[in-house]
C-alpha cells in the first residue's frame, strides 16, 4: 500500500465521522446488551457505510515487502501502530519505588483485569468477583454508560472507590453514588459546543435535525442537544428521532432529514452509524 493510498484512506474514515456532527467517540456506550430497539423505523440490515466500498485499505506496508492485506476470511485489514513505555523512565511506576499515598506509605501497583464482554448485565457479577475473589480495593470504570451504570452501584454498595474514564451519561452520577469519580464532562454537555459554533457561521442555520442513537450515552447526549436548542434564538428543532443501536440503514431517516430541509445534522451516535450517515 502506498503512503499516499494510506492517507486517503485514513482522511476518507476519519472525516466521515465528523461531517455529520456529534459523535460519541469517548465516554460513551456500545449497546451493552440492553438496547430496546428503539422505534424501529430504521431497523433494515442494509449493508450501508462499513467504510469498505473499495478505498478501505490494505493493511499497511510491511516491512518485508508484504502487503499482509486480509484476514482468512478475506475482509482488508488497516494495520495501526503506535507506542507505550515498556521500557525507561516511565514504564513501571513499582520500577521507580512505586506510589507514595495519602497515608504516608509508599505502595506498589498492581492491576487485575476481566473480561466484561460489553454486557451490562456482566458488569456487576465481574466487579464483584474482583471485591470478593482478589480482594480488590481500588476499582477502575469499564468503557460505556451502559456498563459503567450496574459497575458503580456495585463500588457504592461495597463502599470502594471507583474512578471511570469510559462513562459520560448523567445517569451514572445521579444516583447519589458518592464513590464514583468521573474523568470526562457528562454526555449531556457533549453537543453544547457544537450548537454554539454553527450558530455563529454565516449565514447562520435556522433548522437542526437530531438524530440518536437508543443507547444510554447516545440519549444523553441527545437530551442535552435538545435543552441547548431550546435555549437559543433562531434554531428550531425539525427532526428528532431516535433509532435502533442495532441498525446498519439510516436511509429512512436521513430521508426525513432531506424532507424538512434541515441545515444541521446532529448524530448523537457512534463512529459506525457516523460511517454510516455519512456514505448514504
Amino acid at each position: 500500500m502506498t503512503r499516499d493510498h494510506n492517507r486517503r484512506t485514513f482522511v476518507k474514515l476519519a472525516g466521515s465521522a465528523g461531517v455529520v456532527g456529534l459523535t460519541g467517540l469517548a465516554g460513551c456506550s456500545g449497546d451493552g446488551g440492553d438496547g430496546d430497539g428503539g422505534d424501529g423505523s430504521d431497523g433494515g440490515d442494509s449493508n450501508g457505510g462499513d467504510g469498505s466500498d473499495g478505498d478501505g485499505g490494505d493493511g499497511g506496508d510491511d516491512m518485508d515487502g508484504d502487503d499482509g492485506g486480509s484476514t482468512d476470511d478475506g475482509m482488508d485489514v488497516i494495520t495501526l501502530g503506535g507506542s507505550m513505555s515498556l521500557s525507561g523512565d516511565n514504564a513501571e511506576i513499582n520500577e521507580v519505588g512505586g506510589v507514595e499515598a495519602g497515608d504516608g506509605n509508599t505502595y506498589e501497583l498492581e492491576m487485575v483485569l476481566r473480561d466484561d464482554e460489553t454486557d451490562a448485565s456482566k458488569s456487576r457479577a465481574v466487579y464483584q468477583e474482583l471485591i470478593d475473589q482478589e480482594g480488590v480495593q481500588y476499582l477502575l470504570g469499564p468503557y460505556s454508560s451502559t456498563v459503567t451504570l450496574p459497575a458503580s452501584a456495585v463500588a457504592a454498595n461495597n463502599q470502594l472507590p471507583m474512578v471511570e474514564g469510559g462513562g459520560a451519561s448523567p445517569e451514572i452520577f445521579s444516583q447519589g453514588n458518592e464513590w464514583i469519580f468521573g474523568l470526562l464532562p457528562t454526555a449531556d454537555k457533549y453537543p453544547g459546543s457544537f450548537i454554539d459554533m454553527v450558530s455563529n457561521m454565516e449565514p447562520a442555520p435556522s433548522r437542526v435535525a437530531l438524530l440518536s442513537e437508543d443507547d444510554t450515552f447516545s440519549t444523553s447526549s441527545a437530551e442535552g442537544a435538545r435543552n441547548k436548542i431550546e435555549g437559543m434564538n433562531g434554531l428550531e428543532l425539525v427532526v428528532d428521532r431516535e433509532f435502533p443501536t442495532e441498525t446498519s440503514d439510516l436511509s429512512t431517516n436521513l430521508g426525513r432529514v432531506r424532507d424538512n430541509d434541515a441545515d444541521v445534522l446532529l448524530l448523537t451516535a457512534h463512529q459506525k452509524h457516523a460511517v454510516i450517515a455519512a456514505d448514504q
